[in-house]
């Protein structure tokens, strides 16, 4: 906020010069001018002009043709009065659509990042009509490095602007300036040596989000020691851009058949098939790639995921032999997955509001041509819930039922670092350091064989509802 508010605050100093020194001491006058000027010239090279601070800048081109002459009482008047409200109106935006910043890391590695295409030859896309296509989708690697010196850090991904816009039904350009967030990651930089090797965690999305949604999640976990593997699922992803180009736009499959257990799980197959597939190609990058060669544990594998990502990594943990434990963020568990013996370790949070909110009928006409109903929706709910409680009930050990008091669905993301006016009770920062240390917790307890309390590390917050056997 440093530029921002430096930016609003000349503006305004800019409109005291002109109302009260201009014809007192011109000298000053013409030195605060050339002094603004710099600074306006500084800011956009030093911060990229976002579409929030516009008004700002509008004020200060009008400050600037009006310098002209000597200044009438009316015009003073105007100057004021449209200088103070475009002000205003930047001051408000940059505070309920701030400049995406997260939070720095606690662990002791800095963040690399590495982008595979991949392609399974082996299974069919049953989601093109052409007939011979397969199965190919994008994932990004973020591994422990050490801190490298003179290289820059990559941009925040536009992919999750472009979700978000999506999401809140606005044009793309309103959460483009997510690009701008700081990231503190770098690309394809050498893994860190300080350990032989690093356990696995594998993330899956949202329906029709993007591997980047949750990178405070993906940032923190990394920087203690794992290998994070993002995949974007192609075709149920918000979009996935190829390295050629390619573009695959997502089909919103939930809301269009929400009442269709079995369409439900043939796209959480294709979801497992991804995880399976990602798994396979472990050994290759083992063996092969420069930067992951003999760096990754081939042993000690988990998986997480947000809603449908977290539907999905609760089938691949039953049924993939090769994955050592699941933590589910707000994901419904369906029903040819509950009747699967659940015998590891699994994590399952979910936002406590879920059991106060109502599906509408205008919430169901806001989502335009689809074929759910509003008993789908509710029905839908209800057996989230219900998911939830069995699921726990039938493990025997091993597993972790918490909720998140104050949060909603898209706690588990980073879409309220950009818009805070959205936000729930939840303080975004706090449900993100509790989301982390459940994290960390779980998987360093069952990937690296730490001693973790998990319930007595967890137990500390007040906004942690939890069961635990």
């Amino acid at each position: 906020m440093f530029y921002e508010l430096s930016l609003l605050i000349t503006v305004v100093l800019w409109l005291f010069v002109w109302l009260f020194l201009k014809n007192e001491n011109k000298r000053v006058y013409f030195l605060f001018i050339g002094f603004t000027v710099i600074g306006f010239i500084s800011f956009l090279l030093l911060e990229p002009l976002r579409w929030q601070l516009y008004p700002a800048f509008l004020a200060g081109l009008l400050l600037v043709f009006l310098a002209k002459g000597k200044p009438s009482k009316k015009k003073k008047i105007t100057a004021s009065v449209f200088t103070i409200l475009l002000v205003t109106i930047s001051m408000v935006l940059v505070t309920v659509m701030p400049k995406l910043s997260l939070p720095g890391t606690t662990g002791e590695y800095s963040v690399g990042v590495k982008t595979f295409h991949l392609i399974d030859e082996e299974r069919e896309e049953l989601a093109t009509k052409e007939s011979g296509d397969k199965r190919e989708f994008v994932v990004d690697v973020w591994y422990p490095i050490e801190k490298p010196n003179g290289v820059k850090e990559e941009e925040y991904p536009t992919e999750l602007g472009m979700v978000f816009s999506s999401l809140m039904k606005m044009p793309d350009a309103v959460f483009a300036y997510s690009k701008y967030g700081n990231t503190e990651i770098y690309r394809e930089q050498p893994i860190s040596e300080k350990e032989n090797n690093y356990p696995v965690v594998i993330f899956s999305h949202g329906d029709l989000a993007t591997r980047f949604q949750s990178m405070f999640q993906v940032r923190e976990l990394t920087s203690q020691g794992y290998i994070v593997i993002g995949i974007n699922h192609t075709h149920n992803a918000s979009f996935t851009t190829f390295p050629n180009g390619k573009v695959v736009e997502g089909k919103d499959f939930l809301t269009n058949d929400l009442g269709n257990e079995e369409h439900y799980n043939r796209l959480l197959d294709a979801r497992i098939g991804d995880f399976s597939y990602v798994i396979d190609t472990l050994k290759d990058w083992n063996t092969n790639d420069t930067i992951l060669k003999n760096r990754i544990n081939e042993e000690n594998i988990g998986v997480m995921g947000h809603s449908l990502g977290g539907s999905a990594i609760t089938g691949a943990l039953v049924k993939d032999d090769r994955i050592k434990a699941g933590f589910n963020m707000d994901g419904r568990v369906y029903e040819n997955i509950k009747t699967l013996d659940f015998k590891k370790p699994f994590m399952h949070m979910i936002n406590d509001a879920i059991h106060t909110q109502k599906t509408t009928q205008a919430d169901i006409d806001g989502m335009g041509d689809v074929k759910t109903t509003l008993e789908d929706m509710n029905e839908h709910q209800e057996l989230f819930i219900h998911s939830f409680n069995e699921t726990f009930d039938s493990q025997s050990n091993d597993a972790y039922k918490i909720e998140l008091r104050g949060s909603n669905h898209y706690s588990f993301a980073d879409l309220f670092l950009m818009i805070k006016l959205l936000a729930p009770e939840l303080d975004v920062t706090k449900g993100h350091t509790i989301i982390n240390d459940a994290t960390i917790a779980f998987f360093d307890k069952y990937l690296k064989g730490k001693d973790v309390d998990i319930k007595l590390e967890l137990g500390k917050y007040e906004e942690i509802k939890m069961e635990a056997k």
